[in-house]
C-alpha cells in the first residue's frame, strides 16, 4: 500500500495539471459512426456529448479519432479529403493497426495560415479553414460500399 501512495505523489500533479489545461484535456475528438444508410451512403456520426457530428469544429493541433459505435453494422474503408479541398491535416487519416478506429491530427496554425491564405470562411463570428472529407465504408448486411462526405472546420 505505501508503494501506491509513493507513486500517487509523481502521478497526481500530472494527472491536475492535465484537467487545469485546456489542450490537455480537448487534444482528441472523438466522432462515432452509429449506422449507416446504404441506399443513400449517409453515416450517422456524432460527438462526445450525442450531437450529429456532420460537421465539426476543430482547434488546430487537434486529433480527430472515428470509430464505429457498438451495433453499427459496417466497417470504414477508405478516409480521405475531396480533391478540391484544402487538406487541414498534418498526415492523412489512418486506420490504428488492428483496430477499428481512424485517426488524423489537424495541421498546426501557422503551416494552415501559411499554406491556405486567404481562404478562410467565416461562420458566426469565427473565420474557419474547411476541409470536405469523404469516408468510404462498406456495409456488412449489402456489402454495398457507398462514400459519405462531412465537413471539418477548423477555428484560425
Amino acid at each position: 500500500m505505501k508503494k501506491v501512495f509513493r507513486l500517487f505523489k509523481y502521478f497526481a500533479p500530472v494527472v491536475f495539471i492535465c484537467y487545469l489545461l485546456p489542450s490537455c484535456s480537448r487534444s482528441v475528438i472523438s466522432i462515432t459512426i452509429t449506422g449507416g444508410d446504404a441506399g443513400s451512403g449517409r453515416l450517422y456520426l456524432k460527438d462526445s456529448l450525442g450531437n450529429a457530428a456532420d460537421t465539426i469544429k476543430v482547434d488546430p493541433e487537434q486529433i480527430i479519432k472515428w470509430k464505429i459505435g457498438k451495433g453499427a453494422n459496417l466497417t470504414i474503408t477508405e478516409l480521405f479529403e475531396k480533391s478540391r479541398s484544402d487538406n487541414v491535416f498534418s498526415k492523412r487519416a489512418r486506420k490504428k493497426f488492428l483496430s477499428k478506429i481512424w485517426k488524423a491530427k489537424v495541421e498546426n496554425l501557422d503551416s494552415l495560415k501559411e499554406r491556405l491564405r486567404g481562404k478562410e470562411i467565416k461562420d458566426g463570428g469565427h473565420m474557419y479553414f474547411i476541409e470536405d472529407y469523404f469516408i468510404k465504408w462498406k456495409d456488412k448486411k449489402t456489402g454495398t460500399s457507398p462514400t459519405y462526405d462531412p465537413r471539418i472546420q477548423v477555428k484560425s
